[in-house]
């Protein structure tokens, strides 16, 4: 099984109805607001974030 963590607030306005076929088999979760998580997510390659930064 595969799952998804997103904490963003600007996706709650998305419908759950509203799936890919390709994301069928992922367990999607929101978490309330004000809720917070830490994450470590270790991942290979560059973060999207430096390269978001470079350009």
């Amino acid at each position: 099984m595969k799952v998804l963590v997103i904490y963003c607030t600007a996706f709650s306005y998305l419908p759950n109805t509203k799936t890919l076929e390709d994301a069928k088999d992922i367990t999607t979760e929101q978490t309330p607001f004000g809720y917070f998580l830490d994450l470590n997510i270790n991942a290979p390659g560059f973060s999207l974030a430096r390269i978001w930064a470079s350009l």
